[in-house]
């Protein structure tokens, strides 16, 4: 649900509560097997690290400096609190199909080429910083297992430069707009493109999410489509 939002901004651009509920069934069959840390049961492990590595071995050295920056405005924004950890893993296709077989035909054919099923965790710290995501622009999103943390979006109110692998702001530049709390085994439509982090992990808490991933679709032109095709799905706000 939304908890707060700027006045001039319409919530729905950043976290749009669908009021689907389909693949509830697969996703805590996941959710079981995830928090079982089941050896092979994800075996499509996505390498965050080594493609940060590759990235940044190329950076300016004016922007590496620059994105050391940034993460010590960060650092002293969240005050020394710890990072979490965040794993990332491609669905099997078993586990694909099994949410896919649920999906209406107007969703499944959207950005259709470059659509990825993923799944999450993060655990191990406080907060998820601020960010804008490289490999999706929007998703559907579904929160299997949260301690309702707060998701927070922000805007621009200058321009700046992103910079790769980082994708951290300059926090001088950026206001919040908004604050939501996700529900569990609701779709959401998230906006990854916009800045956004996570506050209110809990110590030893996990919280772990599946999403179908658009690379190319603004979270407003999912929530146009997901809005002309379920007129009476969402049953109250985000």
């Amino acid at each position: 649900m939304i908890v707060a939002h700027k006045p001039d901004v319409n919530p729905d651009d950043y976290c749009y509560d669908t009021g689907l509920k389909f693949g509830s069934a697969a996703g805590k069959y996941l959710l079981e097997k995830i928090l079982m840390r089941q050896a092979g049961f994800l075996p499509d492990a996505v390498d965050n690290k080594q493609a940060y590595k590759e990235t940044a071995k190329h950076n300016t050295f004016s922007n590496t400096k620059e994105i050391l920056r940034r993460k010590k405005q960060n650092k002293e924004l969240n005050n020394d609190l710890t990072h979490i950890t965040s794993d990332q893993w491609v669905l099997p296709e078993d586990l694909r199909k099994a949410f896919h077989k649920d999906l209406p035909a107007w969703l499944l054919g959207l950005d259709a080429d470059t659509t990825r099923t993923l799944v999450q965790m993060s655990h191990g710290g406080d907060y998820f910083s601020i960010h804008s995501d490289s490999k999706r622009c929007s998703s559907m999103f579904m929160l299997l297992q949260g301690q309702e943390q707060e998701t927070h979006w922000y805007r621009n109110t200058e321009a700046f430069e992103i910079l790769n692998p980082a994708r951290i702001p300059d926090h001088d530049k950026i206001e919040h707009v908004v604050t939501a709390v996700i529900r569990p085994y609701r779709w959401y439509v998230f906006n990854h493109a916009a800045w956004h982090g996570v506050s209110g992990f809990v110590d030893g808490g996990a919280r772990v999410h599946v999403s179908l991933d658009f690379k190319k679709l603004s979270a407003q032109e999912v929530v146009k489509v997901v809005k002309a095709n379920t007129p009476l799905a969402r049953s109250g706000p985000c």
